[in-house]
């Protein structure tokens, strides 16, 4: 559902920096995500998720969050582990 409103949604200023529009939906699904969470709360995302929502590799996906962390967008808050299936969980750090 969080990517239904991003589809509806303007874009936030933090995804403007970006040229691909599949980026910017990820900027967008991550604000959508920690609005869904609460501001006081981690959200997860998994790379292969992005893939099937955002029509890029989980490849790209994974290096693209890991973009957004060093941009200051994201923050890391929990790792995830592959071998048992857990996604990342982040925080989303600029506006709502």
């Amino acid at each position: 559902m969080a990517y239904q409103t991003v589809l509806k949604m303007d874009l936030p200023e933090a995804a403007m920096q970006y040229e691909t529009v599949e980026m910017r939906q990820l900027v967008s699904l991550c604000r959508e995500l920690q609005r869904a969470a609460g501001p006081d709360n981690q959200f997860f995302l998994a790379a292969r998720t992005g893939e099937r929502l955002l029509g890029v590799s989980y490849k790209t996906v994974a290096s693209w969050l890991r973009l957004l962390r060093r941009d200051g967008i994201l923050k890391l808050v929990e790792p995830g582990n592959a071998g048992a299936r857990k996604a990342h969980r982040y925080r989303y750090l600029k506006e709502m």
